[in-house]
């Protein structure tokens, strides 16, 4: 795997990151292609807004296989994304949990952590 040989640190770092550039690709409309590594991966294969591969070296090959119907999927597939992105659907929806905490006293946590004594 090109990436495995060439930086262990950047898979483990992968693994959890939460990258900007994911956001400003489906924001704009592409499809993104991440590494089954990434914490994304699930989302990104599960709701088809783009290509998981397990080694770069992939690409040429899923892309040869790739129809232009395949390509216009992976296209329709993300523009809801786009849309709730560019509308700033997620930062209001973190900013009305915030809200809810602060003000109300709300929290979405199914289990609450025991205090120290």
């Amino acid at each position: 795997n090109l990436i495995e040989k060439s930086n262990m640190n950047f898979v483990y770092y992968n693994q959890f990151n939460n990258p900007t550039k994911l956001s400003m690709y489906l924001a704009a409309g592409l499809p993104v292609i991440v590494s089954s590594k990434t914490y994304h991966a699930s989302h990104v294969k599960e709701h088809g807004i783009g290509l998981v591969v397990d080694d770069l070296n992939e690409i040429d090959q899923i892309f040869s296989s790739m129809t232009a119907a395949d390509y216009q999927k992976l296209v329709d597939n993300v523009k809801p994304w786009q849309e709730a992105i560019s509308n700033g659907f997620f930062i209001q929806r973190a900013l009305f949990a915030m809200l809810r905490a602060l003000e109300l006293g709300f929290s979405d946590d199914l289990i609450k952590e025991k205090e120290v004594e």
